[in-house]
This record gives C-alpha cells, structure tokens and sequence, in this order.
C-alpha cells in the first residue's frame, strides 16, 4: 500500500473519530473571528497554526509566541511573532522529551529557561511549553515567552491545546496527503521528461528540465574536476546565461564548493538575511532566493545544481528540497552515464559496454551495484533490481545458429532501452 493510501485511510478514520471532538463556543467564535470568519477545519494547516498564535495571544494577552511542529523526534518552531521571532531563538527539543510527556499526563505546562550564550548581555526568559498530543504521541506545542501570570489562565490555555488538537491533526494529514500527491507527481513528470532528453544538448536539457519543475527561471550546472580541483559550467539558462558561462574567476568559490564540501543542499529564502557574498553585479538577479544542491554517487563528488529566479518572485522552501531528494539519485546516474560516455573515450567507454548488444556490460554492474545499494540503504530510498532470462535461448542458438542467437539478443536489449526510463540501468 502507498504512502498516499495510508496517508488517506488515516485522514478517513480521523476524520470518524473527530466528530465528537468541538472546540468550545466561545473559543470557536473566537478563532474564526481571528481567520476572518472561518472554521478551523476550512483552513490550512499554516493557517490554522496561525490562526491559534492570534487567537491565544489576543485572549491571554501575550506577544512572544511560537508553534513547534513534529520533525523526525523533534518539535522544531515553524511560526513564531513577538520577542521570539525578533530573536531569532532556537527552538527545538525532543517530542519524546520526558517533561512533554509528564505535561501531556498532567494537563499542564512546563517551563523552560532561556539558555544563552558566553557573553550574557540580558537575564534569561522563562519560557512555557504547552503540548499538543493526539493518540498519546506529541504532534505540535505551543509555546509562550511571555510571563503567564497566573496557574490559572495556564490550565485555560492548555485545555484550549487540548481542545483544538483533534482539528489540527487533521488539517496536519490533509495537506501531508496533498504534499505526497504532489511529490509523487512532481517525480513521474520529472522521468517522463528526461527519458525523452535531447542527447545532442544532454546538459543543458537537463538543466531545463530541473528547472521546469522547480519553476525556476534560471539555473546552472557546476562540474568539479577532482584532478584539478577546478570547476566548470556544464549548462545554464536563462537570463545572462551566456555571461555565467564564461566566468571563470573564483568560480565556484561563493557557495558550490560549500556544499559540495558538506555535502549537504542550502536552501535560501533571502540571501540578504545570510553571510553569503552577494553574486556579481552583471548577473542581474531577479530573486534573492535560491537552492544549491550537491550531486555525488557514493563519495563520489559530481558537481552542484543551482537554481534561483522562482517564477511569480516566490522563495524555494523545503518541500522544494523534498522534490530534489526524490529526483537526485535519477539526476545522478544520468549524467554520471553521461559522463562517463564523453569523458572516457572510445576505449574506455567500450571497456563497460557489451560490444554485441550495446548495453553496460558486466564491469560497470559490479561497479555500480554496491554503489546503489549502499545509497538505497543510507537514504532509505527504494531500488529495484531485476534479473532477466531469456527463455530456450541455447536451444534457439542450437536449432537457427550464433548469427541468428546474436539478432536475438539484440532485439531483446532494443526492447529494454525503449521500455526503461532515462535514469534506469540495464547491462548484460
């Protein structure tokens, strides 16, 4: 079963057991007074989420607020106004963290002081935790940096917690659902576009193709050359392309080589807000967002794809990253594929392709099969590796001789490369 079917069975049986679950009419005409007269369960999650940061801060008379939402086994702040976005805090902790649990157990909040910083320019703040669980697992918390002045008024917030925590898983596998439609859409459009590439124009058509999917305006292709530890632009487009493709001074040096470095994409919404250098004038930018995402197979460093420019002036965001993790290990055998048939010439391209058939031949397969299996296994990627045999064929040979067993074979891998898509593999 899919992830989206499992998503969508779980939204149904919420959606069941949250009937008799309402949020009191005081605080219903409230919140939807905060959401512009509507419901919870007609927003979405972002909104509702701030919808509640509104509501709680006009009832209880608080400005430092923010919403921590689940991460892995972290609660990590998603939204945040008042001191505690002005500061810039790092919110983070575990959602298995005792002290949620006890809290959670106890109807209550805890409280957390500020933790600083060698210098300690100010008296740390007394933060308050107020979690959110459903089905006895913590999905999201409220926090508030503001002092509560009474236990009261920390009992009425947390039973609000309480009270909307029904509507908000809901909201929250509602647009999980949505997320994982588009994602799985965003990666079959994504094959179906490159196992037509042009091969005349590999790179840059490739770059399109990425960019097409990001709704980027412009992009780049940056290869690095682990013998002489430079860089070149394989492929760029868009605005002053031809200009990014003749740079050669420091290339690579602001921010590609940082992440090839690390290993690890950067996604930036604002580069003004980072201590990044600000690119050369003459590229003329548009946007002041953009992605730089590593490519390499195994330890392998490939190269960096950069994408900036976002059509309608949007800022890339983090599920743009979950669509380039979802697509990279295609992006990467391809153009390692690619590589590999134009850098190594005639006789070493001949060297991992079977002469007869055309196909990657056995060296390369006992090369590039751990590889795989090594990324599926660390990413947690699925892969799929499929032995074929070709029925009766010693027969066939026996009975019409080797000339007519050859045309055979051929005719089978003609049948492969015309069925597989431009990132799978197929050897003999």
């Amino acid at each position: 079963m899919s992830v989206a079917a499992n998503l969508n069975d779980a939204l149904k049986n919420y959606l069941l057991t949250a009937l008799s679950v309402k949020l009191t009419k005081q605080n219903s005409e409230e919140i939807e007074e905060s959401s512009e007269g509507h419901s919870l369960l007609d927003l979405t999650y972002p909104q509702a989420c701030e919808s509640i940061l509104q509501f709680v801060s006009r009832r209880y008379s608080v400005s430092a607020l923010a919403w921590l939402e689940r991460r892995g086994n972290r609660l990590e702040a998603v939204f945040a106004s008042g001191r505690l976005h002005s500061q810039q805090m790092q919110l983070s902790i575990p959602a298995d963290d005792r002290r949620l649990l006890d809290a959670v157990k106890r109807r209550i909040s805890f409280e957390l002081r500020e933790q600083q910083g060698a210098e300690k320019t100010r008296a740390p703040q007394l933060i308050s935790f107020f979690p959110v669980a459903v089905g006895g697992e913590i999905r999201s918390a409220l926090i508030i940096g503001d002092e509560i002045s009474s236990e009261n008024k920390k009992r009425h917030i947390s039973r609000f917690c309480r009270t909307v925590a029904s509507e908000l898983e809901i909201l929250r596998l509602r647009e999980e659902l949505d997320r994982r439609g588009r994602l799985e859409r965003a990666v079959q459009k994504f094959n179906e576009s490159v196992k037509d590439i042009d091969t005349d124009d590999f790179w840059s058509s490739l770059v399109q193709t990425c960019a097409e999917l990001m709704r980027a305006e412009r992009g780049s292709l940056l290869i690095f050359d682990e013998k002489s530890n430079s860089w070149s632009a394989k492929a760029a487009i868009g605005a002053h392309a031809p200009v990014f493709k003749k740079e050669r001074e420091n290339f690579g040096e602001r921010i590609a080589q940082k992440v090839l470095q690390n290993g690890k994409p950067l996604v930036v919404e604002d580069v003004r807000e980072t201590e990044i250098f600000a690119a050369p004038a003459e590229w003329n930018y548009k946007s002041n967002s953009f992605i730089s995402y590593p490519i390499m197979i195994g330890r392998r460093k490939i190269g960096v794809l950069n994408l900036t420019d976002r059509a309608a002036g949007e800022n890339f965001s983090e599920f743009d990253l979950e669509i380039l993790n979802a697509i990279m290990p295609q992006l990467a055998v391809l153009m390692h594929s690619a590589m590999l048939k134009r850098k190594a010439g005639e006789f070493e391209q001949l060297s991992v392709t079977d002469a007869l058939t055309g196909l990657l031949n056995r060296l390369y397969l006992d090369e590039r099969l751990p590889e795989e299996i090594r990324r599926s296994n660390r990413e947690d990627f699925p892969m799929s590796f499929m032995m074929i045999d070709v029925d009766d064929f010693k027969s066939y040979n026996d009975d019409f001789g080797h000339a007519e067993g050859d045309k055979a074979l051929k005719l089978v891998a003609l049948c492969l490369k015309d069925t597989l898509r431009g990132a799978d593999v197929a050897a003999r």
